[in-house]
């Protein structure tokens, strides 16, 4: 298989010492990209990047605050990023244990302008008791360039990504793994809390039925506030700029510890079917094999 050169790199240096940004978006902010099988760590309000040796990759300085201007309510984007989402918050009496979802892979679009297009299922979390959330980990399938690789396909991977402006920290693929998916296929997302008997709340995120695929693995001191299925693009230049068509979430389920909670998702960000260009819609709401349609 062919690797372009900013991943290539990152499979060649998996006792790397540090840390150093592969690209940026449209509006400068770094993108990292880490081996498979890193590990990142809440220590205090920084975050710290571990390579799969032990050896410390990096740390992220002073990210974890609840100072942001944000409502709790309200998700802060990238500047250079257009979204819309359904969110959900929960309170900090229990401790969310799994978020799964599933739906099938777009056709491609019909014209490539070197835009990106992101369908994500995220975690959110916060640092403390603060009920502000400060990055998002998430399962994505997007499709154009990217830290990795860029063209006119779709391709898998897991971020975290630090808002409203600290950056991206992506995942890379193992040596043998193709992360280029084909329209039509269907993909599972999971979130799962593993108990690791420690003062840290350790999620992973993941593909599960997609084997080599990369895994996100951080730990925080809080448990994860809430939830996003979502859509996020840059560069669109025309309506023929995204797939044709509808994609669908389904079998959408998040679970506490103490078991399914009675909850809602609310939608935001632009678009809605009067007013032309993309939208998402709550098809069946809950925590319980909750559906969402996401149209172009």
């Amino acid at each position: 298989m062919f690797f372009p050169p900013a991943l290539a790199a990152v499979l060649l240096a998996q006792s790397a010492l540090a840390l150093t940004p592969v690209g940026h978006t449209a509006s400068g902010r770094p993108m990292y990209v880490a081996p498979n099988g890193s590990r990142g760590v809440q220590v205090g309000n920084d975050l710290q990047l571990f390579a799969p040796n032990g050896t410390l990759l990096h740390t992220f300085a002073d990210v974890v605050s609840g100072t942001s201007k944000r409502s709790s309510s309200t998700l802060a984007r990238r500047g250079d990023v257009n979204f819309i989402e359904a969110s959900t918050l929960l309170t900090r009496t229990d401790t969310l244990r799994a978020f799964n979802t599933s739906f099938v892979v777009p056709p491609l679009p019909a014209t490539f302008d070197s835009q990106l297009l992101y369908l994500n299922a995220a975690l959110l979390v916060s640092g403390g008791d603060s009920d502000v959330p400060f990055a998002e980990v998430r399962a994505v399938l997007q499709y154009g360039a990217n830290a990795l690789q860029g063209g006119s396909y779709w391709s898998i991977g897991t971020q975290l990504e630090l808002i409203p402006d600290g950056g991206i920290v992506a995942i890379a693929p193992s040596r043998d793994f193709d992360p280029l998916v084909e329209p039509g296929t269907e993909i599972i997302t999971s979130s799962t809390y593993h108990d690791v008997g420690d003062r840290f709340f350790r999620y992973l995120t993941q593909f599960p039925f997609i084997p080599g695929s990369p895994v996100l693995d951080f730990s925080f001191i809080s448990p994860a506030l809430g939830a996003v299925i979502g859509l996020e693009t840059v560069g669109v230049l025309r309506d023929s700029d995204y797939p044709a068509g509808d994609v669908s979430f389904r079998q959408t389920n998040l679970t506490l510890e103490s078991g399914a909670p009675e909850m809602r998702w609310n939608v935001s960000g632009a678009g809605t079917p009067s007013s032309g260009g993309p939208y998402l819609r709550v098809d069946v709401d809950g925590s319980t094999n909750a559906e969402f349609t996401v149209h172009f």
